[in-house]
């Protein structure tokens, strides 16, 4: 025999049941998140760069390209290596020694980098980013002069090389599901050993603080394909640069 109890309880779940069942609680969908920042791609770019400070006084802009990879190694690790290589070609009056002649010359500008980084989330959509590596870098001048009638060409007048160190650190920060900005700041020190016309005169620290900023606008037509946009300036060189980066 059933107990009272027992068929009322019954009959209140019998009629709440199929309410419930026919008008479900609402599910609550967590908010839609960025797009994860991925340190995994290659890019390559065009670069516009002004300089200051150049050999001879002759060179005041340069257009060069760049490549670069990235590849994580762990959850928070990753390897970068990167290669570029700019070039110009001016003519102009000078002063050599006290006399003014008209000079030409071809400069040739290459750097690479290998190294490790580091990034640390700070929030969803913001990573604390550490990168440091080994340098090479080289510089060749070929010149021309001319006068008073005579013509004076120059293989590698000028001829600079050697290693040295960088770091930076910054932030990459995903603003929206299409849209990154990365904000760096970059400390630079090489030794170079120099040569002119030939002849080797020493070595010498160069260093170099410089601030970088990129925008990178994501999926561009094609899903993992960015574009990037990005500055640098520095005291001795400003910089322009559009390329495009791969994810995978």
């Amino acid at each position: 025999m059933i107990n009272q109890p027992t068929i009322a309880i019954g009959l209140i779940l019998g009629t709440l049941l199929p309410a419930f069942a026919v008008n479900p609680q609402p599910q609550v969908s967590p908010a839609p998140s960025l797009s994860s920042i991925s340190y995994d791609y290659v890019e390559a770019s065009y670069s516009h760069a002004w300089l200051n400070d150049t050999p001879l006084d002759l060179f005041d802009q340069q257009d060069g390209y760049a490549i670069g990879l990235n590849k994580s190694i762990g959850q928070n690790m990753f390897l970068f290596a990167g290669f570029n290589q700019y070039f110009a070609s001016e003519s102009g009056r000078i002063n050599a020694f006290g006399y003014d002649v008209d000079a030409s010359g071809d400069m040739n500008t290459l750097g690479a980098a290998l190294g490790l980084g580091f990034h640390v989330p700070v929030t969803k959509n913001i990573d604390w980013v550490i990168q440091a590596g080994g340098t090479y870098s080289r510089l060749e001048v070929d010149a021309a002069a001319s006068a008073y009638g005579y013509r004076l060409e120059l293989d590698e007048a000028i001829l600079a090389d050697g290693f040295g160190v960088q770091a930076s650190t910054g932030f990459r920060i995903a603003c929206t599901s299409w849209l990154e900005l990365d904000l760096l700041y970059q400390y630079g020190w090489s030794n170079v050993d120099l040569q002119l016309l030939g002849e080797d005169v020493g070595s010498a620290d160069a260093d170099v603080h410089a601030g970088k900023a990129a925008i990178i606008f994501r999926n561009v037509g094609v899903q993992n394909l960015d574009l990037v946009l990005s500055g640098l300036v520095a005291e001795s060189v400003r910089s322009a640069n559009a390329g495009l980066r791969f994810n995978f």
